[in-house]
């Protein structure tokens, strides 16, 4: 197994995971 390319992964993941959760507690508080 690739140790970096996992971490890679998880990387561009939490990063993701991230935005979203942002934009969604924007909309939430604007709503």
């Amino acid at each position: 197994m690739d140790i970096c390319y996992l971490w890679n992964k998880l990387g561009q993941f939490t990063r993701n995971y991230t935005q979203t959760t942002k934009r969604g507690l924007l909309t939430t508080n604007k709503g």
